[in-house]
C-alpha cells in the first residue's frame, strides 16, 4: 500500500523532486494530507483469547426441561 501511495504522489506531482514530496506529505513516517493520515497497521494492538469451548455465553435462553406429571 505504501508503494501505491508513493506512486500516486509521484504521478500527482510529476515535475517536483522526491524530497519535496516527502517534506510535503510525509509527516514523520506516515503520509498525511489535510490532517488525515494513512492508516499505520503496526499501531493495531492484538488481543488473544483463550479457547473457552462450551463456556462461551449465548444470547439465547437455554431450553428448560418440560416437567411431566
Amino acid at each position: 500500500m505504501w508503494w501505491r501511495v508513493w506512486e500516486w504522489l509521484c504521478n500527482k506531482h510529476p515535475r517536483t523532486s522526491k524530497r519535496w514530496i516527502i517534506r510535503r506529505y510525509y509527516n514523520g513516517s506516515q503520509p498525511e494530507y489535510n490532517g488525515v493520515k494513512l492508516y499505520f497497521p503496526t499501531t493495531m494492538t492484538i488481543k488473544r483469547y483463550r479457547y473457552r469451548g462450551t463456556n462461551i455465553p449465548t444470547p439465547w435462553d437455554q431450553p428448560t426441561p418440560v416437567a411431566t406429571t
